[in-house]
């Protein structure tokens, strides 16, 4: 089975090129462009992984993590700007 990868920036290009690495390497990707829009993605779906940007319209990477919080077990990578950190959902103390 492979692993759901849900990839979150408000930028098209960089969820297409990302989305492009990732299907080559075996991954289901999905897209989405707002922080609204990833949280009606995580409520209806279950990933492995998800790429989040902090800076979206609607609600932030931030505000997506803290309202999504009890609705997923995938790990979190947020995409800060010019930066990359890694938090994994279940060690972010909110």
């Amino acid at each position: 089975m492979k692993e759901k990868i849900l990839i979150v920036d408000d930028d098209r290009d960089i969820v297409n090129l990302i989305r492009g690495i990732l299907e080559e390497e075996g991954f289901e990707t999905y897209g989405a462009y707002a922080g609204d829009e990833a949280l009606k993605s995580i409520e209806s779906f279950s990933y492995d992984l998800i790429l989040l940007d902090i800076m979206l319209p609607g609600a932030d990477g931030y505000e997506v993590c803290r309202r999504g919080w009890d609705k997923t077990d995938a790990h979190i990578l947020y995409r800060g700007i010019g930066w990359l950190s890694i938090f994994f959902a279940n060690d972010i103390a909110m």
